[in-house]
């Protein structure tokens, strides 16, 4: 009997896929892929002459960290550069390789996803069995491609730093905070600077306060205070974690009174060095930061320096009655490239970049102005440009408090030339 007078009308197609399931096959249908137990030839020869480049640098490269003189990174960079040219051939190698078995990965997927469909129509034990072992198959030579694919890439990675020692070597030498006077009126203090219109005190972290003073009433401070916060340095991948303070190179030996100048160098974690100049004057203080990234850095960092004013005090008890009586007539005049934008303290939710901004209200006839000078992003963009930015948080207003964000990942430690500024008139 044909098999054509045993199959009613309409049952042709599960009939056919049936004699397809069935049909006799050999158990590895395609040439199988090679798992890889060494690299390909092309690869190898990359990898040993960055090897070779490491080898060489490595012993320079950690005493460069251990000690930290710049002298050195004119050579250090040079053969840097020839290592960086070299991983960046052995990326678009292994990229070449890793496409080609991602396609032959796609092709076996897509087959076995034809005789999946297959599988589940199938109802005969043995025409079941042998469908899964078929698929064994395919799976086995997708799992050598990835396998191979994983070798290759662990590979790049491996060799995507310098693996060299990178701690510096005088840690023990860096003073880990601020001298602060010990007794007396300035305990715990290691800055004092009595200005005419301000008085400004550093803790031994590095956080200043600046108090503003009553026009009118001698020996009485006016809220709210304005904070300079310690200068943090951002790294991580994503450039959002602030790494932790080493401690000081450069900083005094004792606290200080009335000084016209304040400088402060240190390190953070990854050997990150900073450096922040405070300059006194009886109207005001100067503010100018830098830093540099040691070489070789995997991720190069960004710096943040924000200045804060505090908020109002009693606005989280008030009506709006009370808040229009208390500070309705404060206001925040913003200056930006060519706008200039008058703000009401009751404004919530702003994030702006600015050059200035004047604080007219809180602290009677005083007005004071929190200015950038300096700013410049030729040849930056995305998270390396400068910006100043005016911030009040979601939910707030003005008179809750905002911050002045100064960031930059300008990595520059001599010759800068932007500064921020705050004046108390």
């Amino acid at each position: 009997m044909s098999l054509s007078t045993t199959i009613r009308p309409g049952r042709w197609l599960p009939a056919l896929l049936l004699l397809f399931a069935v049909a006799p096959m050999p158990a590895r249908a395609a040439k199988p892929p090679v798992r890889l137990t060494e690299l390909p030839g092309d690869v190898q020869r990359l990898v040993d002459r960055i090897v070779a480049i490491d080898n060489q640098v490595r012993p320079d490269f950690e005493a460069y960290h251990r000690t930290l003189d710049r002298t050195k990174e004119p050579q250090l960079s040079g053969m840097l550069a020839k290592r960086a040219g070299l991983h960046k051939a052995l990326t678009a190698v292994v990229s070449r390789r890793v496409a080609v078995r991602k396609e032959a990965i796609a092709k076996l997927q897509a087959k076995m996803d034809k005789m999946g469909e297959v599988y589940d129509r199938l109802d005969s034990e043995r025409a079941v069995k042998d469908m899964r072992a078929r698929l064994d198959v395919l799976e086995e030579y997708v799992d050598v491609h990835r396998d191979c694919n994983e070798f290759l890439e662990t590979t790049l990675k491996d060799l995507e730093t310098l693996a060299a020692e990178r701690a510096y070597g005088g840690i023990d030498e860096l003073v880990g905070e601020l001298p602060v006077a010990e007794t007396g009126e300035w305990a715990g203090t290691h800055l004092v600077y009595d200005g005419d219109a301000y008085l400004a005190t550093m803790d031994r972290s590095g956080r200043m306060q600046v108090q503003i003073k009553d026009p009118r009433e001698k020996d009485t401070f006016l809220t709210p205070a304005i904070h300079f916060a310690r200068l943090e340095i951002i790294g991580g991948e994503r450039r959002t974690e602030p790494q932790k303070l080493l401690g000081y190179l450069e900083c005094p030996a004792a606290a200080v009174q009335q000084p016209r100048r304040l400088v402060l160098g240190g390190l953070v974690e990854g050997n990150v060095e900073f450096r922040i100049v405070y300059q006194f004057e009886r109207e005001g203080i100067t503010v100018a930061t830098g830093y540099a990234d040691p070489l070789g850095i995997e991720h190069p960092a960004r710096l943040a320096f924000d200045t804060a004013v505090g908020p109002i005090d009693g606005d989280d008890a008030m009506d709006e009655a009370q808040k229009k009586k208390a500070y309705g007539k404060y206001y925040l005049k913003l200056k930006t490239g060519g706008e200039r934008l008058k703000m009401p303290f009751t404004e919530e939710k702003v994030e702006r970049e600015i050059d200035s901004v004047d604080i007219a209200g809180p602290w009677k006839s005083r007005k004071v102005r929190i200015k950038v000078k300096g700013i410049d992003n030729k040849d930056l963009d995305g998270w390396q440009r400068t910006a100043f930015t005016l911030k009040v948080v979601e939910f707030k207003s003005v008179a809750d408090g905002f911050t002045i964000s100064y960031t930059t990942g300008n990595n520059k430690i001599k010759g800068i030339r932007t500064s921020i500024s705050l004046r108390i008139q």
